[in-house]
């Protein structure tokens, strides 16, 4: 199990990195971690809808969105932290900038993670 939390990890490591290319995006493992995710959110919202008695319709159209909208949140965490380094790189050498940006990516992310 840990092993598949690394690698969790590591494509997270790769999509937040702003020397990354959009195409990485595409490559099979991280398409695999948002059907992973996909699954989790669908189980979720499953175990949520037994739990309160609220009847969600959990069909083929809300799975397709969530992955669309995964995959489009792949695309502008790294559109984000492209931009974000490109703004430091101004100011700031370039392996600061890098640190700045991972910095300021880790915790947008780690908010946002807890407040979900």
């Amino acid at each position: 199990m840990e092993k598949y939390f690394n690698k969790l990890f590591e494509i997270y490591l790769d999509t937040t990195n702003p020397k990354t290319e959009y195409f990485r995006i595409l490559k099979a493992d991280v398409i695999i971690s948002i059907l992973i995710h996909v699954v989790i959110y669908i189980t979720c919202l499953f175990l949520l809808s037994k739990v309160t008695n609220i009847k969600v319709k959990i069909n083929e159209k809300l799975i397709i969105g969530l992955i669309i909208l995964m995959i489009f949140g792949f695309f502008a965490r790294l559109l984000r932290s492209k931009s974000i380094y490109s703004s430091l790189l101004r100011d700031n050498k370039e392996n600061i900038a890098l640190q700045k940006t991972r910095n300021i990516m880790n915790n947008t992310y780690l908010v946002w993670y807890f407040l979900s």
